[in-house]
């Protein structure tokens, strides 16, 4: 199916809740508001206005230089390049696309070099698999560095299988002079900075609550068998699906699989946020969805031979 067809298809699923279930649509509407507002905003603005203050001064040259001994080598990137692997292990989606996508955009690395760390580089976030899976959902705390280290190993894994279809390609940077032949004042700065932030927030706001509204309705429907909305909500949202894979009557093993499975795709919502910050820049989202489709095979095969090891299966 083309991507204008999923987006139609879509807007017609909302357009129809919205005109035989308005209340439905209305709390799932002010959940996601909710969510957004209350948590996403306080939580990743700020974190959007230092990346991209980062990206638009000479920082990130000297962020860069650091980080270039490590990253380099070992994911066979440029040394620009190394800026999206720090985003992408310190923040979740769809953090670390935005840093692909903006350095494409700013011409900082080459659109190959892009596609290639956009395949592994978007991830839940730290703070999201050791708190909220680990603790809450898996109620596993014991767990929880084992769980973000089968997320870390399985994209690391995608990295080295899409390193060896892009081996001909040695990526490179701008000189600095190309990129900072006139840098602006720290005032212009900070202002174009919260600027795209807060265009960013907007957009990726408003596919929270189109999610939020989808799950409000899967979740009230009466006559849907409990497996099929797990499953249905797993696709759409990754925290909502997660919680409710964790409160059906599973064994343990089957919720880490599952669990862990779901956070390395990140659902729907995430592939629209995902889809809304790389518009633009020439990246393609199939591309992406299946390189995240291909981790989430590998987290579930991890997954299922650290149940196997530790839970002794």
């Amino acid at each position: 199916m083309k991507p204008n067809m999923i987006s139609f298809a879509l807007v017609l699923c909302i357009c129809s809740i919205f005109l035989f279930f308005p209340s439905t649509c209305f709390t799932g509407a002010k959940k996601g508001l909710e969510l957004w507002f209350f948590t996403l905003i306080p939580s990743l603005y700020p974190f959007l206005v230092v990346t991209n203050t980062i990206l638009l001064s000479e920082l990130f040259l000297s962020l860069c230089k650091v980080l270039k001994p490590i990253f380099c080598p070992l994911f066979g990137v440029s040394e620009n390049g190394c800026f999206p692997l720090l985003v992408g292990l310190l923040s979740g989606y769809p953090m670390g696309a935005k840093a692909c996508a903006d350095l494409v955009k700013e011409n900082k690395i080459s659109l190959s070099e892009g596609q290639y760390l956009l395949c592994f580089v978007n991830n839940p976030s730290p703070i999201f698999l050791l708190c909220y899976i680990s603790q809450i959902c898996l109620k596993c705390p014991q767990y929880c560095f084992y769980f973000y280290g089968i997320l870390l190993l399985s994209a690391c894994l995608v990295s080295f299988c899409y390193r060896l279809k892009y081996k001909t390609k040695k990526f490179s940077h701008p000189s600095q002079e190309q990129l900072y032949r006139t840098q602006p004042s720290a005032r212009k700065v900070i202002d174009k900075a919260m600027r795209n932030a807060s265009r960013t927030m907007t957009s990726i706001g408003g596919y929270i609550i189109f999610c939020s509204i989808l799950t409000h309705t899967i979740q009230t429907a009466p006559h849907l068998s409990v497996a099929f909305k797990i499953g249905i909500l797993a696709l759409i949202e990754l925290s909502i699906g997660s919680h409710a894979i964790c409160q059906f009557a599973f064994p343990l093993h089957i919720k880490i699989i599952l669990t862990l499975t779901v956070a390395s795709f990140g659902g729907l919502c995430s592939v629209l946020q995902t889809h809304s910050v790389i518009a633009e820049s020439g990246l393609s989202i199939k591309k992406y969805i299946f390189a995240k489709l291909l981790q989430s095979l590998l987290v579930s095969i991890l997954a299922l031979g650290f149940t196997w090891k530790v839970l002794s299966l």
